[in-house]
């Protein structure tokens, strides 16, 4: 019987080394990348990223957290994004479908196309540009406004507006307070 067992994990050696080695790990077609984290289809070059990315073909591309289809270029991502085209971009938090350029974002923003633009909170269809928002935004299209508050559909240009606003389209007008129309 000890013969006969010697035998059998002799065939059984001789049968595993005459088989191809498996791969070891997922292959990716990656130059240059520093990964830390799971990644799914990852085609980037000169990349660093920490965190979980799936079909992830960015160029020169830091990325700290979960990022799904994301094409971005020399883009720092921090958070959730989900289909974010973005350049030059450093993003603080949830973004979904975030096209702006040389944006800093900081909150939620839901279908956000400004330039420029410094946002601090929540903001919902905002397209102003060079615009510095500090609370709730609802559809609002400034260009060079300071708001502080709660502000829907407001089209003032240069106007800083602390407070709550409805329908605001003064120019180059200061309000503390509550106003509608």
């Amino acid at each position: 019987m000890k013969l006969t067992s010697v035998l059998c994990l002799f065939a059984t050696g001789a049968i595993a080394a005459a088989l191809p080695k498996p791969a070891r790990g997922i292959r990716a077609p990656v130059d240059k990348d520093d990964t830390y984290g799971l990644n799914f289809d990852k085609r980037a070059d000169s990349d660093e990223t920490y965190g979980l990315n799936f079909d992830k073909r960015a160029d020169s591309d830091e990325t700290y957290g979960l990022n799904f289809d994301k094409r971005a270029e020399k883009d720092e991502a921090y958070g959730l994004n989900f289909d974010k085209r973005a350049e030059s971009d450093d993003t603080y938090g949830l973004n979904f479908d975030k096209r702006a350029d040389n944006d800093d974002t900081y909150g939620l923003n839901f279908d956000k196309r400004a330039d420029s633009d410094d946002t601090y909170g929540l903001n919902f269809d905002k397209r102003a540009d060079s615009d510095d928002t500090y609370g709730l935004n609802f559809d609002k299209r400034a260009d060079k406004d300071e708001t502080y508050g709660l502000n829907f559909n407001k089209r003032a240009d240069e106007d800083e507006t602390y407070g709550l606003n409805f329908d605001k389209r003064a120019d180059k007008d200061e309000t503390y307070g509550l106003n509608f129309d």
